[in-house]
């Protein structure tokens, strides 16, 4: 499963994509994330790295 989720660090906002995925080995989920880039405050839109 594929989501893009964002996160606030010292006052700008951050965008990610996670996907979730199985890891036989430890048999355990797991997530990998992937950086978007910043969130723009006025707009909303992601500004790309």
């Amino acid at each position: 499963m594929l989501f893009i989720f964002h996160q606030k660090v010292k006052g700008k906002t951050y965008a990610y994509e996670a996907e979730s995925y199985w890891d036989p080995e430890k048999k355990a989920p797991r997530q990998r994330r992937r950086y978007l880039g910043v969130v723009d405050e006025e707009s909303g839109q992601i500004v790309e790295k």
